[in-house]
């Protein structure tokens, strides 16, 4: 029998698996019954924001997302001494080096306060289309709020009994969807290759859903 090959493979990249985080943001909003659906937003809403800004950030080079700072610090003085010659030898030493590096276990994605860091100071802005994105110091401090406090102590979890009122949410929810729009919307997500209009529908019923939470919880 002959093995459909759609059906043999993930196929998943940098843009996938930050639409996807947004999708399932949407898909636990609409789980009003299940108590526990605060937590996963909160992871899904967080990794899309960091998924995107990544994709902001890494135009045909994924090296710009590495954390060179992890480079040993030997090659990292080398690294830095080659690229400061006009020599062609000296380049394409330079270049070995990266590429050791980069194949290395050392070679991880920059962290998300890096990454919105980067965002903020407009260094995403690699093209002529490219646009900023401002967050008032609000949106910056929620965003980072819901990922550093409530996020990574959702994903490392240790023992240990925590109450949260859940219209706290509220606001650390729509500044981190904003945020996402803002993103999403900077320019560097050329229609080639990213769906904008699938990306902002989302966006939209996202901002719904959270509205439909809190009225539920006000009432």
């Amino acid at each position: 029998m002959k093995k459909d090959i759609d059906n043999c493979y993930l196929d998943i990249n940098e843009y996938t698996n930050a639409l996807d985080y947004l999708s399932k943001t949407k898909e636990f909003l609409h789980k009003f019954d299940d108590p526990l659906r605060w937590k996963w937003c909160t992871i899904a809403l967080t990794n899309a924001l960091y998924g995107f800004m990544i994709c902001a950030l890494n135009p045909g080079d994924y090296a710009r997302v590495i954390d060179f700072s992890r480079m040993p610090k030997k090659d990292k003085k080398e690294y830095k001494q080659l690229l400061s010659t006009n020599g062609t030898k000296d380049y394409f030493k330079s270049l070995k080096i990266k590429d050791k590096f980069l194949h290395s276990k050392n070679a991880i994605l920059i962290s998300f306060k890096e990454a919105l860091h980067r965002i903020i100071l407009g260094k995403h802005k690699f093209y002529t289309i490219s646009r900023d994105v401002n967050l008032t110091d609000s949106e910056k401090n929620n965003v980072e709020e819901l990922r550093s406090i409530f996020r990574n102590t959702f994903e490392h979890y240790k023992p240990l009994l925590w109450s949260i009122e859940k219209l706290y949410f509220i606001p650390l929810f729509n500044d981190t969807i904003n945020t996402i729009e803002k993103v999403i919307n900077c320019g560097n997500f050329i229609q080639t290759r990213v769906n904008l209009e699938e990306c902002n529908s989302l966006v939209n019923e996202i901002k719904l859903l959270i509205e439909e939470n809190a009225k539920k919880l006000r009432i």
